[in-house]
């Protein structure tokens, strides 16, 4: 009996891409792009998947996209303005949860939707209602300030890594986050930046920043970000 060889895939840390200028598009018929980024040739207003994140899409502008259609016999080349950096992920029945004002392109095989959070930690400081993307793809995320992607297994030895959720872009759904807050029920509602170690995860993709300090600044900004998150 000849064994049949099980196919293994690379891990998602591996199927990530960061550009900081502009890059090639892989081989592709379309994407919907973020309007106003990315190539414009054969582009056209389209609304991919109307009842997919809804509130979320409504909210971040970003209900209309533009379909590009690429051809085949040319080279097209997505630019990106410093000083943002440019993240590809491809998804390979994947999960990734996301925020919608990030999002910059997808392929039209990926689908769009809601999950719920409803953990006492996440709930207090983030919307309970994540957008996430999955299937087979290519998924792309804007990311202000350079970007630094993160993974870890679970008891992987080393410190756990500490990030400001605040400054987080799209994470995978193993994700495990234990939340950091500090004392005082002050900070803890306005001002403090809620920072997380990252327990366990495939990846998680956070922007660096320029601070060494991140705020909501205001309460506004916390209850803003249950709309969009």
């Amino acid at each position: 009996m000849t064994e049949v060889p099980q196919t293994c895939e690379p891990p998602l840390r591996q199927r990530l891409s960061v550009f900081r200028d502009s890059f090639a598009m892989p081989p592709t018929s379309c994407i919907y792009a973020r309007r106003g980024c990315g190539p414009s040739q054969g582009s056209r207003h389209a609304i991919p998947q109307p009842t997919s994140c809804m509130l979320r899409r409504l909210t971040s502008f970003s209900y209309v996209w533009n379909r590009i259609q690429f051809e085949a016999d040319r080279t097209t080349y997505w630019p990106v303005p410093s000083p943002q950096f440019v993240a590809v992920i491809e998804l390979r029945g994947d999960t990734i949860c996301f925020r919608m004002p990030q999002l910059l392109y997808f392929e039209p095989s990926i689908q769009l939707g809601t999950k719920v959070n409803l953990q006492l930690p996440w709930v207090s400081f983030e919307s309970p209602f994540i957008s996430y993307a999955s299937g087979f793809g290519r998924i792309a995320f804007r990311i202000d300030g350079g970007a630094d992607p993160i993974s870890r297994e679970p008891k992987g030895g080393m410190s756990m890594p500490r990030i400001l959720v605040s400054r987080m872009v799209a994470w995978s759904s193993d994700t495990e986050l234990q939340m950091e807050v500090p004392p005082g029920t002050f900070n803890a509602v306005t001002f403090s930046s809620v920072a997380a170690r990252v327990v366990k995860s495939s990846i998680v993709l956070a922007s660096r920043g320029d601070r060494a300090v991140d705020s909501d600044a205001t309460l506004l900004g916390r209850v803003l970000r249950f709309v969009v998150p």
